[in-house]
């Protein structure tokens, strides 16, 4: 059974974790076009730096997606996981994409993001676990 509350509850958080670390890379974008007027050799590294920050916040985003389904959803977790993923990845490529076409790019988005996801689960049983282990010793 899908378990709705869990899923509104980590869509909605990675949305708005999601278009929070938009703005912020928004700042970090035009603080780095006008770092780069002052210093031309600086746009060497624009591309690789773009992508470990983007990398990096993907995986903040989706990481809490699917701690919180973890939290909320107690059976069928890797599969709310999936869904949640799947339908905030579905969003963010269908509110940036003109062409509509699905690159390598965006199904690398995808597999990606789901693997986040599922690392959330992962760590939540973890930590879950361990909480367990020193409430009965």
């Amino acid at each position: 059974m899908i378990n709705i509350k869990a899923l509104l509850i980590s869509v909605s958080s990675m949305i708005f974790l999601g278009l929070t670390f938009e703005l912020v890379f928004l700042f970090i974008d035009i603080g780095y076009n006008i770092l780069m007027k002052s210093y031309p050799m600086t746009k060497v590294v624009r591309q690789p730096f773009y992508y470990l920050l983007i990398f990096s916040g993907l995986f903040f985003v989706m990481f809490t997606g699917g701690y919180l389904i973890s939290v909320y959803a107690k059976k069928y977790v890797i599969a709310h996981s999936v869904v949640a993923a799947v339908i905030v990845c579905g969003i963010a490529l269908y509110a940036t994409s003109s062409a509509y076409n699905f690159t390598l790019l965006s199904a690398l988005f995808v597999v990606i993001g789901i693997a986040f996801t599922l690392y959330g689960n992962i760590a939540y049983k973890k930590n879950n676990k361990e909480e367990h282990v020193e409430i009965t010793n």
